[in-house]
């Protein structure tokens, strides 16, 4: 049963950072180069941290130095990381807006 609250809980925290994130960086494709793009990637790149910080968080019972290892530097936000969260957490990328 803890398994099951815990897969709740890494669900609840991490998909709607997820979502936002997918949106970002769909709207940042749909952009003509501009000068405010660097920003937009800023942007873009403080949401993949924010989703890092959002499963560390909630899976931190089964997985205690994930944390850490994201505020270090150490765990990075990956193509096949994004692949993992959008096939576990069940999101669906052909939305037109992810997020609504």
């Amino acid at each position: 049963m803890k398994t099951k609250m815990n897969s709740c809980k890494f669900e609840e925290q991490t998909k709607p950072v997820m979502i936002e994130l997918l949106d970002l960086k769909k709207r940042f494709r749909e952009t003509e180069l501009t000068d405010d793009c660097m920003t937009k990637i800023y942007e873009i790149e403080k949401k993949e941290h924010e989703v890092l910080v959002a499963w560390a968080i909630s899976t931190k019972e089964i997985n205690p130095t994930m944390l850490r290892e994201v505020v270090k530097g150490q765990c990075r936000y990956t193509p096949k990381k994004e692949d993992y969260l959008i096939r576990v957490l069940e999101i669906d990328t052909n939305d037109e807006h992810p997020t609504h």
